[in-house]
């Protein structure tokens, strides 16, 4: 397999094409961090270096032609130039992304640089991971762009982690579903995390976004108020788990701190509430326990 080079993209970016089938790809020459960040990757997914690494169906596929050059796809487009995204895109981009992210994390490893320049679309629309140079195991302080992690959070998140990520991603969605250019992310806007979780809730037309959003980031929702004439059962949200491709306890023994907030939420609401609340947010719980995956399976989306 041969990939004759097309075009310069600039110093370590060049346009190339698999001799066998004239499909485009992109090759790009590796600093010795992103090498080791890559060889660490097959290693984990227990891929030979001669083999084409494919880590997950929303990860950008590569392979390794040379010492320090990988190839992989070209893709018409960044989720940096779709802006305002709508629920329904910012609903597929989390469920799309999350995945991605949770194949790295059962394995131990952190994506580390999540950005919108650094996830693809495909031609079908879908948004592909990419940019995985800066892959590393969970508790290595790497760096990362710092613009992409809440300015309150850049001390604590200073490590590889799984919560890292998802702030990264949580993020992506603030600044892709900014109504304006000013309110996007830069050197005149630096939010906290607090203002991030504000803005999108205010953003969201649905709960799905909110509840699924703060699942990844092991924040609990906002408990309602309770009226004690209220007689309707509360409605339920159904959350997304971004380990259900997996079994949770692998998930949960890489990253002891995402555990599921309703069930945190739900004991101390059990051991405070009234009889009434307690029963309310039980019942809570067991439809939000029992509904099936708010996001269906990668292929039919």
């Amino acid at each position: 397999m041969s990939f004759p080079l097309f075009s310069s993209l600039g110093s370590d970016l060049t346009i190339c094409f698999e001799t066998s089938t004239s499909v485009p790809h992109l090759m790009k020459v590796l600093t010795p961090q992103e090498l080791e960040s890559v060889k660490m990757l097959f290693e984990a997914f227990e891929t030979s270096f001669a083999a084409r690494l494919v880590v997950h169906p929303h990860v950008v596929p590569l392979k390794l032609i040379r010492t320090n050059i990988i190839v992989m796809p070209l893709f018409p487009s960044t989720a940096e130039h779709l802006h305002n995204f709508n629920d329904t895109t910012a609903l597929k981009f989390l469920k799309q992304v999350g995945d991605a992210l949770a194949a790295f994390h059962t394995k131990g490893l952190a994506h580390n640089d999540l950005k919108p320049s650094n996830i693809f679309i495909n031609a079908e629309g879908h948004f592909i991971l990419g940019d995985i140079g800066s892959t590393a195991k969970f508790g290595q302080v790497t760096p990362s762009t710092q613009v992409f992690i809440p300015k309150d959070l850049r001390g604590s998140l200073r490590k590889a982690s799984a919560q890292k990520d998802f702030w990264m991603l949580s993020m992506c969605l603030y600044d892709r579903t900014a109504p304006h250019e000013d309110l996007r992310l830069g050197s005149a806007h630096d939010p906290t995390s607090a203002q991030v979780l504000e803005a999108l809730r205010s953003r969201s037309t649905t709960k799905d976004l909110l509840s699924t959003l703060l699942s990844l980031l092991n924040v609990p929702l906002p408990k309602p108020a309770v009226s004690a004439s209220a007689s309707a059962p509360s409605e339920s949200v159904v959350v997304y788990s971004p380990f259900r491709h997996f079994k949770k306890s692998i998930y949960q023994e890489v990253e002891p701190t995402l555990l599921s907030f309703n069930e945190a939420s739900s004991a101390a609401a059990t051991a405070t509430s009234s009889p009434a609340v307690a029963s309310t947010t039980t019942t809570t719980a067991a439809a939000t326990t029992s509904s099936t995956s708010l996001l269906t399976d990668s292929k039919s989306v």
